[in-house]
């Protein structure tokens, strides 16, 4: 509604005919994901074992952001066996390793330590 968006929006935000369409949507489907990620080889037919690729997120929650957040990169599926290794899992954009062949799920979380505020995304990887 119009004041949900006037109270997380900055007031250079309310200007022109994207402001007009937000007061008047009215909440069907996902306006917004919190959090999104991707990679560099998205849509890529091979990845192979051991190849490095680079893997970022953006953070477009407003409270979120305003909070200095923490972000943790991990492995929410893989085949037994198989290991992930991050350069940095602490890092907003980092790369990523996969040690053999098989079907992953990496998960950005991000969260901050002020008001137990929380939001994640999930990427598929497959690996050949």
């Amino acid at each position: 509604s119009r004041n949900d968006l006037h109270s997380v929006l900055v007031p250079a935000q309310k200007n022109g005919p994207i402001w007009t369409l937000l007061e008047r949507w009215k909440g069907e489907g996902l306006f917004m994901d919190p959090v999104v990620i991707w990679s560099n080889k998205d849509g890529a037919t091979k990845i192979r074992a051991n190849e490095a690729i680079s893997i970022g997120g953006m953070v477009r929650d407003l409270k979120l952001l305003g909070s200095n957040p923490t972000f943790e990169w991990r492995v929410a599926f893989a085949w037994f066996g198989r290991t992930v290794t991050f350069e940095n899992a602490a890092s907003l954009q980092t790369t990523v390793t996969f040690s053999r062949a098989g079907p992953y799920k990496l998960e950005l979380m991000v969260s901050d330590r002020l008001e137990g505020l929380s939001a994640s995304a999930l990427l598929d990887i497959l690996v050949d």
